[in-house]
């Protein structure tokens, strides 16, 4: 349903700009990457493009990610591997937690390859729908962390007991005291779309994964990564973009979508009532547009 994607001009990447995006991508989301990346070049000031292969990327994928934005970087999985082992050194905590899952290794990859001053990692299941002034104004200058997501409502439910958020939210001043930093969790934020300058250290990320481990935090948990970057930037003074314009989607995003800059439809939220492949396919409409009018 994205594949209209595949008609739109191509919009390159600059190499040498002071800001990357970076996507840990497979093979299966690459129709969901093309119409992300590229709704977000469209509005955004020259920035590098950084694609890390989960390992799935075959070369036909490599092939069209490199058509659709030129000049983008592709970090194969073996050349990570490598990288990763001379880095941290293979018998390393680090490097164990690196082959945890591919959300730990986008978080410390990341680092691992970063050039720049500042970086942006998103995921493929992003759309950016209008042109993002609070984004755009980063990428040119920003000087401290965003967040992305809107926080919870006074009814949302309080999460589930055992689930890594919910021990991250309710057991935080114990993690705190332990790293001596401040007690506040942004809960509702992601790791699927944030911005960060070097807050996210490969020395902080250790030390919150061993005062997690610590504290008795199941830190080998899916989101234990989420919970874990979105801390540090709330620490490091990071600042959630507007939430009425900026949103992790739900079904109660729904009276937001008309005003939305950008939205991220995290797990299965992608499939409901066929709303992504619409946006996705307005994107691609609007690219193809102003193609024309050139």
């Amino acid at each position: 349903r994205t594949r209209t994607i595949l008609s739109t001009p191509p919009m390159p990447a600059a190499p040498d700009a002071a800001c990357a995006i970076h996507t840990m991508l497979s093979q299966r989301d690459v129709p969901m990457y093309l119409p992300a990346i590229k709704s977000l070049l469209r509005h955004a000031p020259p920035v590098r493009v950084v694609v890390h292969s989960d390992g799935s990327l075959n070369a036909d994928a490599i092939a069209l990610v490199r058509r659709h934005v030129p000049g983008a970087t592709i970090v194969a999985a073996d050349e990570a591997d490598r990288r990763a082992a001379a880095t941290l050194g293979t018998e390393s905590y680090f490097f164990r937690w690196r082959r945890h899952d591919a959300s730990w290794r986008r978080v410390i990859d990341t680092e691992l390859w970063c050039e720049t001053p500042r970086r942006i990692v998103v995921d493929p299941d992003v759309i950016v729908l209008r042109r993002p002034d609070a984004l755009v104004d980063w990428i040119a200058r920003g000087d401290c962390p965003f967040l992305f997501g809107q926080p919870p409502t006074a009814g949302s439910p309080p999460g589930s007991p055992g689930f890594i958020q919910t021990i991250f939210r309710e057991r935080i001043r114990g993690l705190a005291a332990r790293l001596d930093l401040p007690a506040e969790f942004p809960q509702g934020a992601t790791s699927g779309f944030y911005g960060c300058g070097r807050e996210l250290s490969l020395a902080w990320i250790d030390r919150v994964l061993r005062a997690g481990e610590a504290e008795g935090f199941p830190m080998a948990q899916w989101g234990s990564e989420q919970c874990t970057v979105i801390y540090l930037l709330q620490a490091s003074g990071g600042t959630r973009l507007d939430p009425l314009r900026y949103l992790n989607y739900d079904p109660t995003c729904d009276p937001l979508l008309a005003e939305a800059c950008a939205v991220h439809f995290y797990g299965t939220y992608r499939y409901r009532r066929r709303i992504y492949p619409r946006l996705a396919a307005r994107v691609a409409a609007d690219l193809q547009n102003a193609d024309r009018s050139l």
